[in-house]
């Protein structure tokens, strides 16, 4: 089964971006025993900025940068980006070209050419299936930043964070 969740592809901008994705996927949707694995799968991340961790929490609309990594707070995992940084070639060098690879091209990808990221999250959702009626209600990303040196915490980066769409897909 696979469950396309909110996609993103109209509001890919840093501005406009929503990191929560609300929905009702009760345990009558999807059994909880009717899969051996469930991934969340986000396509078309830009890594052309710089570095970031994604944590994601499942029915937790308010976590933040500061919630850390408890189930019980709803977190589920994460996905790093090792991003590029700006781009210091002349006008035009860092613009991905627009052309899709043929079956005999053996050019790699433009390095800049969007990603995918898969997280598995097979227990926690059978978790959030299981524990409440309304089963899995939200699910949250949040983007955060390597804390600067000589402070404590860790900075938010949601401006970092620009994908095409993300799906639920148990196998």
């Amino acid at each position: 089964m696979q469950a396309n969740i909110n996609p993103n592809v109209a509001s890919i901008g840093p501005s406009s971006l929503d990191l929560t994705r609300e929905m009702s996927i009760t345990s009558q949707d999807i059994p909880p025993t009717s899969f051996s694995r469930a991934d969340l799968v986000f396509e078309g991340i830009d890594h052309s900025d710089d570095s970031f961790e994604a944590l994601i929490y499942f029915n937790n609309p308010k976590a933040n940068y500061r919630t850390g990594r408890k189930t019980e707070k709803g977190y589920v995992g994460f996905f790093n980006i090792f991003g590029h940084g700006r781009c210091f070639g002349a006008p035009g060098h860092c613009d991905i070209p627009n052309r899709a690879l043929r079956h005999d091209d053996l050019r790699e990808p433009h390095a800049l050419t969007p990603v995918q990221k898969r997280v598995v999250v097979t227990e926690a959702l059978r978790l959030a299936l299981t524990e409440s009626a309304d089963g899995l209600t939200c699910i949250k990303v949040v983007p955060v930043q390597k804390a600067k040196e000589g402070k404590q915490h860790r900075k938010s980066a949601t401006r970092l964070l620009r994908f095409g769409r993300v799906r639920l897909k148990t196998y």
